[in-house]
């Protein structure tokens, strides 16, 4: 029989699983489909022969024959192809022909000399003043690039892999020419996988449409050397994280040997590029990247990364720091997400998405985030933001001339918002003697334990911090942390192994060297989150730098008919709201993050933020 102790700890886990995370997380996640199987839509979908191009089929005496024969017949229609209603008849029925051979298990290779020719011709369409039509020369030749991807992958433009030399077309054959450049311009490393979004449906994702423009939009992983992750990594992308990448196709001169070159772009950074003499913008998804890899990391753990940390702090430790979301930039302003209580980056994936659709905020800003395990308390975790900041600015701008890496925003929701407000308070002596009673350098603690001390009450409100946005923010605490559910999670909470070191060495050797309030061991985040804990204390007493603008977004799940009595379901509204703090509550549980008004709101503070 199991143990009455056992007992009580699964059923503090279960019900701080349901209670402390209702509502903190969303299901945008993907799924894998088939795109040779695709559900038709309103519009021409790829396979299909437009009642135009039957038409013109029929007119040239093709009928349905084309289906047996249709190298033949696409080489009687070729000499008309600058005929645009030709031309997009070309593409039509190459593609068709493609798709039928791949779906029957082409052995020959004859569906990617046809994916080719369709990609050419489409290649060659004028532009039109119809805007369908356009749409469908871009839409055909991206499908044509995403089959050759999925047939070939990264040895496309990978010359360590091994590929054909080249393929026969209808009327011609093509040679693989090898870029160096794996990504063109963008300077990123080699990728792990590359693949087209259209094999995979993202379910339950904000409502954001994908940008139709030239070239494939896919997905990339990032492959790195197996290092420590964190700033050790030389503020790389960290291996496995899925990016939005378009891939193109360049032709050569028309010759009967074409060649044929693959590039990749990353899209958070490209926006247009020149192709066939003339500017044009790329196609994109900056949807599917974070539903792709919220796939793979419900494959990977039972539990999410955010209840691990929280469940095992001691373990997760070790993966603090400030981790890259996209290629860093000099030129960009960061934006920092700092998640809260039992969660991790993943969870800013719908307010990333839905800010990344907007081209000025792709343009002007890049995004980071910190990760930490949630168990440590506040002033411990705002410690490690801060030395992860301080760390990242030496590294990207240390003689201090890049002035859009003076003007970060961070943004953080729930417990992260403390985090992020720590960051912009000044600490010094006061604060230090309500804990001590003798100066740091007297403590009788390991030289790496006094850094941590100082840098934990004696700092300055980070100059490079402009703005920070507020979402679900307990500044008064929350009841939930002194309710049953919340001794349960102060039960299951793991805590790193060197705060628990610096804790007991503390009260150990240093017993005669604390006040009455610092020989209150400190324990974890769920004690920083009590109304009137020592944490909501310190934060009301400590003043916030003017120069920062601050903004806070409330949560209100229940009518919103008078704020000041409501609640997001886990912090009421006369704990998020600061006196002198512009607001906006929104119709949304503790999930804001997670809801459009929000995204829209923090939308517009970016864009304010870019004002002089």
């Amino acid at each position: 029989m199991p143990s009455n102790l056992h007992l009580l700890r699964w059923a503090s886990f279960c019900w701080v699983l349901i209670l402390l995370t209702s509502g903190c997380t969303t299901p945008f996640s993907a799924v894998a489909v088939n795109p040779l199987r695709s559900e038709p839509t309103p519009g021409w979908d790829p396979g299909e022969i437009s009642r135009t191009s039957q038409a013109v089929l029929d007119e040239r005496g093709w009928g349905v024959a084309w289906r047996a024969r249709p190298a033949a017949a696409l080489a009687a229609l070729e000499p008309d192809a600058g005929i645009p209603w030709v031309g997009r008849t070309i593409v039509e029925i190459a593609l068709a022909a493609a798709i039928d051979r791949q779906r029957n298990g082409d052995r020959s290779s004859e569906c990617d000399g046809l994916y080719l020719h369709a990609a050419e011709h489409a290649a060659s369409l004028k532009s039109s003043s119809d805007a369908s039509f356009n749409a469908f020369v871009d839409r055909a030749s991206g499908f044509a690039v995403s089959r050759l991807l999925d047939r070939h992958g990264q040895a496309l433009w990978d010359s360590s892999r091994s590929a054909p030399a080249g393929f026969t077309g209808p009327s011609r054959r093509y040679q693989w020419i090898r870029s160096s450049a794996v990504t063109g311009d963008d300077g990123l490393g080699p990728w792990r996988r590359v693949v087209p979004v259209d094999r995979f449906e993202v379910r339950k994702g904000p409502p954001i449409s994908s940008i139709v423009g030239l070239g494939a939009a896919c997905v990339g992983k990032v492959q790195r050397p197996r290092v420590p992750r964190g700033l050790a990594d030389g503020l790389q992308l960290p291996d496995g994280t899925w990016q939005p990448l378009t891939v193109t196709i360049e032709f050569g001169p028309e010759a009967p040997l074409r060649s044929v070159v693959f590039r990749v772009h990353d899209r958070k950074r490209t926006e247009v590029v020149e192709s066939s003499g003339r500017t044009r913008g790329l196609s994109g998804d900056f949807v599917t990247p974070f539903a792709v890899r919220t796939r793979e990391l419900d494959r990977q753990n039972l539990l999410s990364l955010g209840l691990l940390g929280f469940l095992r702090g001691d373990r997760f430790s070790e993966e603090t720091g400030l981790y890259p979301l996209e290629t860093p930039s000099n030129d960009k302003i960061p934006v920092v997400f700092v998640h809260g209580l039992l969660s991790e980056p993943n969870t800013w994936r719908f307010l990333h998405a839905a800010l990344l659709a907007d081209p000025v905020i792709r343009q002007k800003y890049q995004f980071w985030a910190f990760q930490y395990p949630s168990s440590t308390p506040v002033q411990w975790s705002s410690t490690r933001l801060r030395q992860s900041l301080a760390q990242w600015q030496q590294r990207m701008d240390p003689e201090g001339t890049h002035t859009n890496l003076h003007r970060m925003v961070l943004v953080g929701h729930s417990m992260g918002g403390l985090l992020s407000r720590m960051q912009i308070v000044p600490g010094g002596g006061s604060l230090y003697g309500r804990y001590f009673t003798r100066s740091i350098d007297e403590l009788r603690v390991e030289e790496p334990q006094r850094r941590m001390l100082r840098d934990m009450f004696f700092f300055e409100p980070n100059p490079r911090v402009g703005r920070v946005v507020f979402i679900c923010v307990p500044h008064g605490g929350s009841p939930m942390a002194t309710d049953w559910p919340g001794r349960a999670a102060r039960y299951l909470a793991r805590l790193p192994i060197t705060a628990l070191e610096v804790t007991a060495d503390l009260m150990t050797f240093n017993r005669d060297a604390l006040t009455v309030r610092g020989r209150i061991i400190p324990g974890s985040s769920i004690e920083s989150l009590r109304p009137n804990s020592d944490t909501v204390q310190l934060l009301g007493e400590l003043p916030m730098d003017p120069r920062v603008q601050v903004s806070s977004i409330i949560g209100c799940q229940d009518g919103c008919g008078d704020p000041r009595h409501s609640s997001d379901g886990v912090v009421p509204y006369w704990s998020s709201h600061l006196d002198g703090v512009p607001e906006t509550v929104i119709p949304s549980d503790h999930s804001g993050h997670n809801h459009p008004v929000c995204a829209a709101q923090v939308s517009r503070l970016l864009h304010e933020h870019l004002q002089p």
